[in-house]
């Protein structure tokens, strides 16, 4: 017998057994869909699979279509009211975002500074150091 792929993630059933004491088994993904009755035979448990993945896809056919069914009850109203709330929101959380984001860069802009002028004042009390020796060597030189 053909078995159905998982109707959730596509994969293919795996045959679990509880022999040799029960005598029994069932198809199973390891994911999804592990409800099942235990049977006597793999032909048996094959077809129990097959059963419960055409009910669970007649079953997402039902919510579709009652979904379906529930936004044209409500007409283009309602699904355009819920498109504005969550546009208002998502736009609200990007804008604190930019914000936030904003405040960052002004935050990295300060830190690069600091550590550019940290490597100048070092650089400079290198030289500062090197124009004390060079006065004291011509020092050394006139004296």
């Amino acid at each position: 017998m053909e078995l159905l792929q998982c109707p959730e993630c596509g994969k293919r059933p795996i045959l679990s057994s509880l022999e040799p004491e029960y005598q029994t088994m069932k198809y199973f993904c390891s994911v999804h869909c592990p409800i099942g009755d235990w049977k006597s035979t793999e032909e048996l448990a094959a077809a129990d699979w097959n059963r419960r993945v055409r009910e669970y896809k007649e079953e997402a056919k039902i919510r579709v279509v009652s979904f379906e069914s529930e936004q044209n009850d409500h007409g283009d109203y309602y699904a355009r009211d819920v498109a504005k709330t969550y546009t208002e929101k998502l736009e609200a959380e990007n804008a604190a975002l930019r914000e936030e984001n904003a405040k960052l860069l002004a935050v990295a802009e300060a830190a690069k500074e600091l550590i550019s002028n940290y490597w100048n004042a070092r650089e400079n009390g290198r030289l500062a150091k090197k124009l004390q020796q060079a006065l004291a060597d011509l020092e050394g030189v006139k004296g």
